[in-house]
């Protein structure tokens, strides 16, 4: 509780009164407030005067009317102080736009509660999985023993459909892509009977980014254009981040073996994101922009610009440039760190080797994980020596 010219006011009273403050500032009227919230004038005086409860979704929303972008400290201050129940769509939100903090914040808040929200244990466990907290066998039992802990909560259809956007997570993790294919269909189905459009539209796009996924592995790349085009052409940005990061991500994949102008175009868009601010709680996600990037350009041997902070790329890079010893320090570095070399750092070493033995052994390890579209890389190298030879 703050206190100003005698007055008590509590923390969310006061954000308030700031982000009302910067509108009036800025011009911007309650009508036009009204009509981006979707509510009356009536409404939005009362939410200043804090004659209406406020949820977080709604002050989520007011912060980026008054700044143009989300304000991640004031949501944060918000989440912490706010004496609503934590609702679903404001742990999407959180979950959605890598704010990682929060997402903890309101896992934290419900689990207070007398009677937690049955969805939040599975956030909780997604939570995990996004910062690298859990291997897949064990997110994927931990996931199938939440199935028998719900009961007939207001929530029930919510929180199965997202327990089922858990067990396909697990299948892609495990390389199971056939399997992803089949429950997502019946998944997208489910998705159909959610009442809160902001939910619908999110586990959507979540059940479709896993079947982009499964595509590519699977090198159905035409099916998995499709999907992400839908999604890079669409105006989810804003509202879902890092469900758009990903469709340019895929695009990247989908392109990078064949153009490097399209590839290079999706991402720079998603390195873009990551530059403007997106991703400042999600160091994890910030890596994974880097070394794609950095992928991207070594493999059509455009070197300037380049990150390398990824120990993987700078193998790479030093194998395109021929210099063997160097891409071996990385990649013993590698081998030592994890106890074996993945299917890519394999092909890395036999381009520094220029080992077909290495090639073929890197080609056998992309079939065995079911990964059909990155073989190429071995394949190439492989018919390209066959030739020469």
């Amino acid at each position: 509780m703050l206190v100003f010219g005698g007055e008590k006011v509590t923390v969310v009273k006061k954000l308030l009164n700031i982000i009302d403050t910067e509108t009036k500032k800025k011009g911007i009227t309650r009508g036009e407030i009204a009509k981006r919230l979707g509510v009356s004038n009536g409404t939005v005086t009362n939410i200043f005067s804090r004659k209406h409860k406020i949820s977080h979704l709604t002050f989520i929303e007011l912060t980026k009317i008054a700044y143009d972008k989300y304000h991640h400290e004031y949501i944060q201050r918000f989440c912490e102080n706010a004496k609503v129940g934590v609702e679903i769509d404001a742990l999407e939100w959180a979950y959605a736009n890598a704010s990682t903090e929060i997402l903890q914040i309101l896992i934290d808040r419900d689990k207070k509660q007398k009677k937690p929200n049955p969805i939040t244990a599975v956030y909780e466990l997604q939570l995990k999985r996004m910062m690298g907290k859990i291997n897949s066998d064990c997110f994927l039992n931990e996931s199938e023993n939440l199935k028998f802990t719900l009961s007939d909560h207001e929530n029930y259809l919510e929180a199965l459909i997202l327990l089922g956007i858990s067990t396909i997570y697990a299948f892609v993790d495990l390389a199971a892509y056939r399997a992803v294919q089949s429950i997502s269909r019946n998944l997208l189905d489910q998705i159909q009977n959610i009442k809160n459009s902001y939910l619908k539209e999110a586990y959507k796009i979540r059940v479709e980014l896993a079947l982009i996924f499964s595509f590519i592995r699977s090198d159905e790349l035409s099916k998995g254009k499709e999907f992400a085009l839908k999604i890079v052409n669409s105006d989810v940005c804003n509202k879902l981040p890092l469900y758009y990061n990903n469709a340019l991500i895929y695009m990247t994949d989908i392109t990078v073996l064949t153009s490097y102008k399209e590839s290079s175009r999706y991402i720079s868009k998603a390195v873009e994101m990551m530059e403007e601010g997106y991703f400042d709680g999600y160091t994890q996600r910030k890596g994974m922009i880097k070394s794609t990037s950095d992928f991207v350009n070594i493999h059509h041997n455009h070197f300037k610009g380049l990150y390398l902070e990824d120990l993987a790329e700078q193998a790479h890079y030093h194998a395109k440039k021929k210099e063997q010893d160097k891409a071996l320090f990385f990649l013993n570095r590698l081998e030592q760190k994890n106890g074996r070399l993945s299917n890519f750092q394999k092909y890395y070493k036999g381009l520094a080797l220029d080992d077909l033995n290495l090639m073929k052994q890197a080609r056998e390890g992309f079939y065995k994980s079911g990964d059909f579209h990155y073989v190429k890389l071995p394949e190439n190298f492989i018919e390209n020596s066959n030739k020469i030879s």
